[in-house]
């Protein structure tokens, strides 16, 4: 599902295991890019910034990430 808020883009997946879907969904789009062809991109619509973005807001900030390491 995904809602709209003022400022926010939110995205929210139903799973049973969040941490390994979202692995997975990360995963996914690094080879996706990976596998890219540069040359079949149209320069004015590259694609790669915007599955790029995506990645780097996916990552946890580090307050984040030593609580998620700590619950384990």
């Amino acid at each position: 599902m995904v809602r709209f808020e003022k400022d926010k883009l939110i995205i929210e997946i139903q799973t049973r295991w969040p941490a390994d879907k979202w692995k997975d969904i990360v995963r996914d789009l690094v080879y996706a890019i990976g596998a890219l062809d540069k040359e079949r991109v149209d320069n004015d619509n590259d694609c790669t910034y915007g599955m790029c973005d995506l990645l780097v807001e996916m990552l946890p900030d580090e307050f984040d990430l030593r609580k998620m390491l700590n619950e384990k």
